[in-house]
């Protein structure tokens, strides 16, 4: 299965949603993207507007994460 790993790409765009997120503004993700997301917790839909995703708890963490990891 592909879905086990994450490629940095992926984690880079993450990342990206979780900045825009910050600002208030919108993340754009492709279809897949955001459902490879929201699979791994990472992202939900809001509850005004399905078609609108917020950065989970989960999401926030993995990003810091993965940002600490690549600062080594």
């Amino acid at each position: 299965m592909d879905d086990d790993f994450m490629s940095d790409d992926e984690w880079g765009v993450l990342a990206k949603a979780a900045e825009r997120a910050k600002r208030g503004l919108r993340a754009y993700l492709s279809a897949d993207q955001s459902a490879k997301f929201i699979r791994r917790g990472y992202m939900a839909p809001t509850t005004r507007d399905p078609t609108q995703f917020v950065i989970t708890g989960s999401g926030k963490l993995a990003v810091e994460n993965w940002m600490r990891s690549k600062r080594r």
